[in-house]
């Protein structure tokens, strides 16, 4: 009921259409739909453009984008929770209120934690769920990871995706070294307080904002 509550507080509707809207609508559904869930960049669209520009235009393809893109105030707590709300907002869809299963989750990369857990939950509901995770790094990975190697990938991870392609940032944030002197669980909020005081300075109101909701999105799927 609780995150009934708080996703109702928002204007923006994360699921996208992209194949299939008009016939599953018309009840010809000879395929189930398939979800594709956003990764760090908050964005499906550009996590899967061969996966998408390849899909029948008849079988049912929706997308997940992050809901913090646009609404940068939204923390999901947690990563059942952040499963829980795209679910709700999931099933009431035109077409999906009353439809009981099988789904199929597709995860790029961190997005294959939430695929999976999206699926256990529907599970745990007596609906069929099956998940195709893309690239997905071993959460015991990280765990078994010393500070500076946690450091050294998730700076190259960071720098890369955020620093330089959605921001187009040329001067760098911080160091791996910098960030190595901080536990593993505080990295990502040191990194992006020193990338926020930057953009503060230098961005306009609307970049600063994408920026926030950049960091929102990764922080409900990856610190969680």
């Amino acid at each position: 009921p609780q995150n009934h509550q708080n996703k109702m507080k928002f204007d923006y509707h994360p699921i996208v259409w992209l194949k299939g809207e008009k016939e599953w609508l018309a009840g010809q559904r000879l395929t189930c739909p398939v979800i594709l869930i956003h990764s760090v960049l908050g964005n499906s669209l550009k996590d899967y453009p061969h996966l998408i520009a390849h899909w029948p235009s008849h079988q049912p393809l929706l997308a997940i984008q992050s809901v913090a893109l646009k609404e940068p105030g939204y923390h999901a707590h947690s990563m059942e929770k952040l499963a829980y709300d795209y679910l709700v907002f999931l099933r009431e869809t035109d077409g999906f209120k009353d439809y009981q299963g099988p789904w199929y989750f597709i995860g790029y990369s961190a997005a294959g934690t939430l695929a999976y857990e999206m699926a256990a939950q529907c599970q745990a509901q007596q609906q069929s769920a099956y998940v195709c995770c893309i690239d997905t790094p071993s959460v015991e990975h990280y765990k078994a990871s010393s500070q500076l190697n946690y450091a050294q990938e998730f700076y190259s991870m960071m720098d890369a995706l955020f620093r330089k392609a959605a921001l187009n940032l040329k001067r760098k944030v911080s160091s791996t070294e910098q960030l190595a002197e901080y536990p593993k669980s505080e990295q990502l909020a040191i990194y992006w307080h020193e990338l926020l005081q930057r953009l503060s300075q230098t961005a306009s109101e609307d970049e600063y904002h994408r920026a926030l909701g950049c960091y929102m999105s990764i922080f409900n799927l990856i610190q969680n």
